[in-house]
């Protein structure tokens, strides 16, 4: 069968399909107005040998969507990509002369689905998925109509109990045999409520070791599905990502990146392993499979395995309390909602696992921010996550980046970014480095206290030699020693005090950032005095902006000129000012000037910018208002004094 999705069509707009259907050669059936529906439909109908395609998205947006249409397909029917060759992609036209077969002009779509189903009878092309046959094993509660003799808490616990000696049995039969295979269940009190086998072989073998029957209150049934794999990969390098997995009867996923930012969170009902693998092969690269379940389940050792991933795990019992307040975190700051148990769990997990390197990633981002070297961050991470130093992963990969550079010719543009984005870009930069130098005080605190102990230590053997040594050098030694202790104390005090200021100033930061993305407040360039030099530092940040000026009694005319020319808003400085004619060439020139101090409008200066409450725009557009009045008043009369002087000269003569 030949297939091809006919002009302005879509697979997610209800697209129509030309299809032909070739046997030994002639033609027995063609359509050139079919739908997808009918399409899986007439594959039924003749369950052809192949179903030939020049595009396997004109029949599926995704992979995923692709891979739920050939389960619907007759068993010995393969989805075959015409074009993709041992030789790579090629369009049909010269596929088709390769073949011997002459095309010419514009091939409309039936003609074409006629010449793909001639290719692929040619055995021309390759196969879009591969699939495998796998058994699932279900372990459940009968459906009775129990009559009375029995309590509802005791026909449950004997359920359970039934439910989970019945397991056993297959979990013995199926290991015993050698066979590959994911146990997924509930636990319960007594027992189980069910439990299902997901084994990696044929029916035919499953059902030699493993029986259906129904015995009791309890059902085993087994069932066939299929098992699907694109065989084609992505062109391009995956991301690295954690991965949190909550196994289950319902599989928990949290996919987070290295940054620790959220890229899918969802529950997947009866998920096996290889559904788990192909959903994260279509996000990213896991190089950490994360669960908070002790000991490691089995399934997320194999996913692991299946990735070349690290696992994680806390190594101790995570509360549910803490599960909550992590999904809590997330949900506040990234606006996301976690619909139940399993995804939070998966998340808590993979929280963990980033929080476990977040250290780690924290120096390494500082260590290529001092070096200043353009390399792939998240590149770099993975190496280190997979256990690379971080010099030698830096070093990697710059190697990789300098090869690149010597393959490419393309230039690269640079983007200008505006003024309020360089600013909230160098808070972001702060705040990073508060946190380092955060962790660097943390880390000399623990070295003192250390030091302290040892001390300590110190002073107990000095006690234990008093009987050989005098009772004057003792007593000095002891002084000495008391002393260090005191020194070290006042240290420890102080390095206290220098990390509870550093933790207010990153929560000022953090509250600044949230105040400036709502437009709560804003940022005012700052200048220390009004001269041409220091304005030509802002460039067009000055064109319709508010500059702030910390000595205002210090100016250049040039610079006055420079504000009116690029149609400076408004001037901002702190205190009244001195015996300058600042004020008064910049009102020549209508360009307000306001003291914050006057004003008494809130304010904070940081190394290269002020942040201030918005009310400061009222302010000073009702300044500017008052100036334009004067200014105009002032020309008013100015051409007042010209007439009546032209009319006392007329009177004269």
């Amino acid at each position: 069968m030949g297939v091809d999705i006919n002009p302005g069509g879509h697979p997610t707009s209800h697209a129509t399909y030309s299809l032909v259907i070739l046997c030994h050669g002639r033609l027995v059936y063609k359509n050139d107005q079919a739908t997808l529906e009918r399409v899986l439909r007439l594959a039924w109908d003749y369950k052809p040998k192949a179903i030939a395609v020049d595009n396997p998205l004109e029949l599926a947006e995704n992979a995923r969507v692709l891979a739920k249409i050939v389960q619907m397909l007759p068993e010995g029917t393969e989805l075959v990509w015409v074009n993709e060759t041992d030789e790579g992609i090629l369009k049909l036209k010269s596929l088709s002369s390769k073949e011997g077969i002459r095309l010419q002009g514009k091939q409309s779509p039936l003609k074409t689905a006629y010449i793909l189903a001639l290719l692929a009878e040619n055995g021309i092309g390759t196969p879009i998925v591969r699939r495998e046959e796998i058994t699932r094993v279900i372990v459940r509660r009968k459906r009775l109509s129990r009559k009375g003799g029995m309590s509802a808490n005791r026909f449950k616990r004997k359920t359970r109990a039934s439910l989970l000696r019945v397991a056993r049995t297959i979990k013995q039969a199926l290991d015993s045999n050698g066979l590959d295979y994911e146990l997924i269940y509930k636990n319960s009190s007594g027992g189980i409520e069910g439990a299902v086998f997901v084994v990696y072989a044929p029916q035919e073998t499953v059902r030699k070791i493993v029986k259906p029957h129904s015995y009791g209150d309890v059902k085993v049934v087994i069932k066939t599905s299929y098992r699907i794999e694109l065989s084609r990969q992505p062109e391009k390098e995956p991301r690295p990502v954690i991965v949190g997995i909550d196994p289950g009867l319902s599989v928990g996923i949290a996919v987070l990146g290295l940054d620790g930012t959220p890229i899918s969170i969802v529950t997947r009902r009866g998920a096996d392993r290889t559904e788990i693998i192909n959903y994260l092969r279509g996000i990213g690269k896991p190089t950490i499979i994360a669960t908070d379940s002790t000991p490691i389940p089995e399934i997320v050792k194999k996913i692991s395995a299946a990735f070349k991933a690290r696992i994680f795990s806390p190594g101790k019992q995570v509360s549910a309390e803490e599960k909550k307040h992590i999904a809590s975190l997330y949900a506040n700051r990234f606006n996301i909602k976690v619909l139940d148990s399993h995804s939070r769990d998966a998340l808590a997990a993979a929280y963990l696992a980033f929080r476990d390197l977040s250290s780690k990633l924290a120096e390494l981002e500082e260590r290529l921010d001092r070096m200043g070297v353009s390399v792939s961050v998240d590149k770099v991470k993975r190496l280190v996550i997979e256990g690379m130093s971080v010099s030698d992963a830096i070093e990697a990969a710059i190697r990789e980046e300098l090869s690149e550079l010597l393959k490419s010719s393309q230039t690269s543009t640079q983007v200008r970014t505006t003024a309020a984005e360089v600013n909230i870009e160098k808070l972001h930069e702060k705040i990073e480095k508060l946190k380092w130098e955060n962790v660097q005080l943390s880390l000399k605190l623990k070295e003192y206290r250390e030091r302290i102990a040892n001390l300590e230590q110190r002073l107990l053997e000095a006690y234990k030699k008093l009987e050989s040594n005098t009772e004057e050098s003792v007593r000095r030694e002891l002084a000495t020693l008391k002393d260090n202790i005191r020194k070290l104390e006042l240290l420890i005090r102080e390095k206290e005090e220098a990390i509870s200021k550093l933790k207010e100033e990153n929560s000022a930061l953090k509250s600044l950032l949230r105040n400036v993305s709502v437009n709560q407040i804003i940022i005012v360039p700052r200048v220390p005095t009004l001269t041409k030099s220091n304005l030509n530092k802002l460039a067009e940040r000055l064109k319709g902006a508010l500059v702030y000026v910390d000595n205002i009694d210090t100016y250049q005319v040039e610079a006055v000129e420079l504000l009116k020319r690029e149609n400076c808003y408004g001037v901002l400085y702190p205190h009244a000012p001195g015996n300058t004619g600042a004020i008064a060439v910049l009102n020549e020139s209508a360009i307000p000037a306001v003291s914050l101090s006057e004003a008494k409008i809130p304010y904070r200066v940081f190394e290269e910018f002020i942040v201030i409450d918005p009310d400061i725009m009222r302010v000073v557009e009702e300044r500017r208002r008052r100036l334009l009045r004067e200014l105009n008043l002032k020309e008013k009369m100015k051409l007042y004094r010209l007439f009546e002087e032209y009319k006392m000269r007329r009177k004269r003569f």
